[in-house]
């Protein structure tokens, strides 16, 4: 498992390592739980303390600036000291409350690190194993150094996460180990991608000898980290209609799912596609958006929507008009209602 507690993310990996594969089985996250969070909570606090004292500080733009940082300075103390001191000058006037760890830790952390156990246990569930299949838990990110998140991940887990990889390092460590397989890759003349690139990119000559050499290559294998449909009309109200589970393993090739225009002669219809895997549209995030023209017709018109995802963990999706054909989902299995509209 990869525990990862950035400042503004966090995700949770569940992967497979054998001598040549490296598998990802699930992967689940909160793109808007991080550290920050802490650093925020840290920061009313402290505003609201000032405030009960008599200083005015909302209406002293540099003194919430130095507070934020003075947050987050904080925070990274209290991962090694028992208190800390955190000094504001408000107006000219020196504010200063002392914040110890136990208090931290109860009002600050443990609720978020509560968010981050459930969103552990979550993908747990997607890989469809339990915490007795785990061999090792690797920690990433900075706001794992917090003593607090170790120690709950190993009471929940019985685990006791390894600190063998450099918290700060590890994504840089990990993106640095891509670029040199990708260019050895291209200087071979075996790299493969959708991704387009220009001419000046085409011609640039990479030099195999001056690559650091690995000791070990291993075969990747990413899953999709979301869900990914589109915006249908429910009813009473406009739902999200996933087509691309997430957790499917990329590339993936052709996934379908067949909807209908609302009413009939219908001249275009307005395509959002979601990512989340929630039907409710205010747990999902709209990534594209386009508005497709139809030829009217009396009845309403039978479309086919597919998902794609390349190697690169692109998104393409396209819209077919069942009066065109659709040769491209033949043989898949649907399984899924076709009343549902696209408005």
């Amino acid at each position: 498992m990869v525990y990862d507690f950035g400042g503004g993310t966090f995700d949770v990996s569940i992967l497979d390592i054998d001598e040549d594969n490296i598998t990802v089985i699930a992967t689940n996250g909160n793109h808007k739980l991080g550290g920050y969070d802490i650093d925020r909570e840290i920061f009313k606090w402290v505003k609201e303390s000032a405030e009960e004292a008599g200083f005015d500080i909302e209406n002293d733009v540099k003194a919430m600036q130095s507070l934020m940082i003075q947050a987050e300075k904080a925070k990274r103390e209290l991962s090694f000291e028992d208190e800390t001191t955190i000094t504001v000058y408000i107006r000219g006037e020196e504010f200063s409350v002392t914040l110890d760890r136990e208090y931290f830790e109860e009002e600050f952390v443990d609720g978020i690190i509560g968010r981050t156990l459930s969103t552990m246990q979550n993908a747990m569930d997607d890989a469809g194993l339990k915490y007795d299949d785990i061999d090792k838990i690797i920690l990433v990110g900075g706001s794992t150094r917090i003593p607090k998140v170790r120690e709950e991940i190993e009471r929940v887990t019985g685990i006791k996460p390894s600190a063998e990889v450099h918290p700060d390092e590890a994504v840089a460590i990990g993106a640095a180990f891509h670029a040199v397989d990708v260019a050895r890759q291209k200087a071979d003349g075996n790299f493969d991608s959708d991704i387009q690139t220009t001419d000046s990119e085409k011609s640039f000559a990479i030099d195999k000898d001056s690559l650091p050499v690995l000791e070990k290559s291993y075969t990747f294998r990413d899953v999709t980290s979301h869900g990914i449909g589109i915006v249908v009309d429910g009813g009473d109200r406009l739902i999200n209609s996933v087509i691309m589970d997430k957790n499917t393993p990329i590339p993936a090739q052709i996934v379908c799912d067949e909807y209908q225009t609302s009413v009939p002669y219908q001249e275009a219809i307005f395509l959002q596609v979601t990512q989340g895997e929630d039907e409710d549209l205010q747990y999902t995030m709209i990534i594209g958006e386009a508005e497709l023209k139809l030829r009217p017709r009396e009845y309403l018109v039978q479309l086919r929507i597919i998902v794609t995802c390349d190697s690169n963990a692109i998104i393409h999706v396209h819209a077919i008009d069942f009066d065109k054909g659709f040769d491209e989902c033949e043989g898949t299995p649907l399984g899924r209602s076709e009343e549902r509209r696209v408005g």
